[in-house]
């Protein structure tokens, strides 16, 4: 394992990543409940990079025709969005809407903002994948007060 980590650290992040995340799906088709991310205040990479489990609204990440964005980095709760897909249903922390993933969209790191111009929904989620140069952004549309499932 160690020989693997000094010589390919990429392959080696990406292989346990993809398996947390397996697990993760696992674990979640299993709850009764909505997957769930709580969203943070507004900042920029300090407040990403404290890990706090919350998504940060990325301040560097405004601009027009680009819904509010909020980041949290995969090993600190961002992983939680790599297992959704369009069409799922999900839930923020504190909110009593639901929200359905509309949109889905991927970029190499560093990418400009630009490329989100357009992307649907009232809110994007974004983490990175584990071992790529790949994030993930998913567009979150609120649903319907009628249509919310009831317990």
């Amino acid at each position: 394992m160690l020989a693997w980590q000094l010589a390919a650290p990429d392959t080696l992040e990406r292989a346990v990543g993809e398996t947390k995340v397996a697990v993760q799906e696992v674990i979640a088709e299993a709850s009764p409940d909505y997957p769930t991310i709580r969203l943070g205040g507004v900042g920029g990479r300090r407040a990403l990079d404290r890990c706090d489990g919350t998504f940060i609204e990325m301040r560097s990440y405004r601009m027009a025709n680009v819904p509010p964005v909020y980041a949290a980095h995969n090993v600190c709760g961002g992983d939680e969005i790599l297992t959704w897909k369009v069409g799922d249903t999900v839930a923020i922390a504190g909110r009593d809407t639901l929200y359905r993933v509309v949109e889905k969209r991927h970029t190499p790191k560093w990418s400009m903002v630009t490329k989100l111009r357009g992307m649907k929904g009232e809110l994007v989620v974004q983490t990175c994948y584990y071992g790529q140069n790949k994030m993930r952004f998913l567009g979150l549309e609120p649903l319907p007060a009628e249509s919310k499932p009831t317990d």
